[in-house]
């Protein structure tokens, strides 16, 4: 009993390249719709990121203008308050700016449900302009007549804006986070920088109105210093997580570290300042209002070249996600057209060329067995026919195929000895740059608690040999901390800018002041020092290093270090003009040292001079930070009288 109907070969072979054609039409095309949504999508998304980056920068500049404000507010001294009043200016009027950018972007592209958002902060950009009037009357006042609510107000009206800022960019990116995973991760990482930036410019704002006023914290400002500086350690941790996972650890990872350095420098310095516990004030600050805006802006400015650099990033990547969805539909649509194509010249190919010629065939066989007569030319031509040739190249090319399979197994291998190699060299320098230090750290904390549990079991020497090993394992940690310091010198942009180095100078001292102290040593500038362009932070290392070695490696009771400038010197390399130079009168370098002692980890012993700590890598860095000004450096030693470090800087 026949169950289903016999097809024809030729049926078979029609109704397969029907199903095929409609197949691959409906997949392809349907590709292309979703292709088509993916644009849109983008397109829509590079629009929200655009308004997203202006709202981003107009909350960095209502910061600023906080933090500037905040501090003039509370400032009594006049030249204070007319030296911060010049940078106040400014700031509003960035904050300004940014504002009138931000604002038609905001009408350009509506976002019906977030409407009642974009409202408040415009009302709320309203609100603080019109303060903007109280306090500069309320600065006007002497600080006794002041009214101190105005401050406050201040203080809390600005944060309050800020963070309806912050909030109003959540939720027009949140509408777009599921369009690339890579864009998802991208969005939170910039959510945590500005995090980051707004509680380091709440830490900015309270020091500074601190600074100002000479007071000493509160234990309420204590604590909400610490609670802030917890809030923005915690979110640093989570930007490094979150750029892995966005795929901007290459491009962001020496500016994370160098805004984490820079940050951890300028609030670890004023640690024991601000949050030592019952201190009271007995003498003024070190450092005044002007000065507490330069170097907490400094310290900013890495966190804004990484905010920068975060944003460029994401436009970039944005921006090929709209050139891919466009290459998608492009070869999507070619992909289509083509298989139409191909589609109608196969039937063309199965009817002329495979099923006339076998019906020809077939009817010539009928007529044959019925006794009629037939073409032994048409036959003839069948013998010779296309799938007969077809069969013959298919034997050639398995056999070629065969060989192709045999040798694309050395290929194979090869390949696979090559990706084991560059894992392996992954590998190492991972280990190199960050694992090494963990299991240091394990051996330094296992033997710390070995030795504080059971040192009364063990012998002097056996007590002796687990010191030694702690301090193996701590100096072989600064080893490669200072390894990876000295690789990210090549590579960390300068921020050069025309300073005074007597500034720097004297801001040098007044850090190593208690190691000054201790060892009884002076340091001295015969003449004011010329301004340079430099990048100050840098420079400032160049000087301590400098300073140091000459306190260090010193046997007089009274160590003494001279800055200087020459105009112009006969140096060992030719005649140099616009010379600095650093002497000590300490225990001198032989000449045959003159150029070991730039090399990293290089320590020189010297049996009249007390064993110092260290790793032998501040004149290395020292070296590669001028190098880095395009410049030199070398020196003059006679070994028991003294040395003079000389350099220049060319950029």
């Amino acid at each position: 009993m026949r169950v289903f109907p016999t097809f024809s070969i030729r049926h078979i072979l029609l109704l397969t390249i029907g199903t095929l054609t409609l197949l691959i039409t409906v997949l392809v095309g349907k590709e292309v719709i979703v292709q088509w949504q993916q644009l849109s999508r983008v397109k829509a998304l590079i629009e929200a990121t655009i308004i997203g980056d202006s709202l981003f920068n107009t909350g960095e500049k209502l910061s600023e203008e906080r933090h500037i404000s905040y501090s003039v507010l509370h400032a009594s001294e006049r030249g204070v308050i007319d030296g911060l009043l010049s940078s106040l200016q400014k700031s509003r009027q960035e904050s300004d700016e940014t504002f009138k950018v931000m604002l038609p972007l905001l009408e350009k592209y509506r976002f019906s449900n977030l409407q009642p958002q974009v409202k408040d902060v415009e009302n709320g950009f309203l609100a603080l302009k019109a303060l903007r009037a109280e306090v500069d009357r309320a600065a006007a006042l002497p600080i006794n007549k002041r009214d101190h609510a105005v401050s406050r107000r201040w203080f809390e009206q600005s944060t309050d804006l800020v963070m309806q800022t912050q909030s109003l960019w959540r939720s027009i990116i949140n509408d777009f986070m599921a369009v690339d995973p890579i864009v998802n991760a991208q969005m939170r990482f910039k959510y945590f920088l500005w995090v980051a930036l707004e509680y380091t410019g709440r830490e900015r704002s309270m020091i500074g109105r601190l600074i100002v006023e000479n007071a000493t914290a509160t234990p309420d400002e204590q604590a909400l210093l610490l609670r802030w500086q917890g809030i923005v350690d915690y979110f640093w941790n989570s930007v490094s997580m979150v750029a892995d996972q966005g795929q901007l650890t290459t491009v962001l990872e020496p500016h994370i570290k160098d805004a984490k350095s820079d940050y951890d420098n300028v609030y670890d310095m004023l640690q024991g300042t601000f949050l030592v516990p019952g201190a009271q004030r007995t003498k003024p600050y070190p450092i005044n209002g002007e000065l507490w805006l330069e170097l907490s802006t400094q310290s900013n400015n890495s966190l804004y070249i990484l905010k920068d650099i975060a944003l460029k990033e994401t436009r970039t990547y944005v921006e090929t996600l709209e050139v891919n969805a466009r290459h998608q539909i492009l070869v999507h649509s070619i992909a289509l057209l083509l298989t139409l194509l191909l589609c109608a010249y196969s039937f063309h190919v199965i009817i002329r060329r495979v099923l006339y010629p076998i019906n020809t065939m077939i009817g010539a066989l009928v007529a044959a067995t019925q006794g009629k007569t037939v073409s032994l030319a048409l036959l003839r031509v069948n013998q010779d026919d296309e799938i007969g040739k077809l069969a013959h190249i298919l034997t050639i090319f398995q056999r070629n195929v065969d060989e192709m399979q045999r040798s694309s197994v050395v290929l194979a291998r090869y390949i696979e000895e090559l990706k084991r190699s560059n894992q392996e060299l992954d590998d190492f320098a991972y280990i190199a740059s960050h694992d090494l230090k963990e299991p240091l750290r394990g051996v330094i904390t296992q033997t710390t608690f070995l030795l504080e549990d059971y040192q009364s079991k063990l012998d002097v020497d056996a007590i002796r040999r687990l010191r030694r090993l702690i301090f193996l394992g701590q100096r072989m940690e600064q080893l490669i901390g200072d390894l990876l310091y000295f690789s990210r010198l090549g590579r960390t942009q300068l921020a050069v800018q025309e300073i005074d180095p007597n500034e720097i100078v004297g801001e040098v001292r007044q850090m190593m002041d208690t190691f000054l102290k201790e060892r009884n040593a002076r340091v001295i500038i015969p003449r004011p020092l010329p301004r340079v362009v430099c990048d100050k932070l840098r420079i400032a290392e160049v000087f301590r290093n400098l300073i140091t070695n000459g306190v260090k490696y010193n046997n007089k009771p009274e160590p003494l270090i001279e800055l200087g400038y020459l105009e112009s010197m006969k140096a060992p390399h030719g005649l140099e003009k616009s010379v600095f130079y650093v002497k000590d009168n300490g225990v001198g370098i032989e000449k045959e040292f003159h150029e070991a002692i730039f090399r990293i980890f290089k320590r020189l012993k010297n049996p009249a001079v007390k064993d110092e700590e260290g790793t032998g890598s501040g004149l290395t860095f020292v070296k590669k930070i001028i190098e880095r000004h395009d410049g030199r450096i070398w020196l003059d030693s006679v070994p028991g009288t003294g040395t003079i470090f000389y350099f220049t800087l060319g950029a």
